[in-house]
């Protein structure tokens, strides 16, 4: 769909801070699309997760699966996640990289706010 709304920053943080606890505890990335898609009350990433699920179950590789969704899940997270690095290490980058996303909306947020306060007063 050509005007569907992106997944916003913050839930691009929520999203990934709880794929780094998935895979901490042990699920691989299909097991996380998994229950990301069953336990998120976001449509967005709900649909996201369905898509990289049925790519997925169709044989495409975990690499392929992420890429089709680039404006969600960039190079260096597609190989991360698609390599076999030890859970620690994913799972602590997803964390780091959940946070950037965290304070990338909330730099976001004051600029906005910033560059709109002349207009109302």
């Amino acid at each position: 769909m050509v005007f569907r709304r992106r997944i916003t920053l913050q839930e691009d943080g929520l999203l990934f801070r709880q794929m780094g606890f998935l895979i901490a505890s042990g699920a691989s990335v299909s097991e996380t699309m998994a229950i990301l898609h069953d336990e998120s009350e976001k449509g967005d990433v709900r649909r996201v997760a369905k898509m990289v699920m049925s790519r997925l179950s169709q044989g495409a590789s975990v690499a392929e699966s992420l890429a089709a969704h680039p404006r969600v899940f960039n190079e260096t997270l597609i190989y991360l996640l698609s390599s076999d690095q030890d859970k620690e290490s994913v799972s602590d980058f997803l964390y780091e990289y959940a946070d950037e996303m965290e304070r990338v909306a909330e730099v976001r947020l004051k600029l906005f706010q910033t560059l709109i306060y002349p207009a109302k007063v």
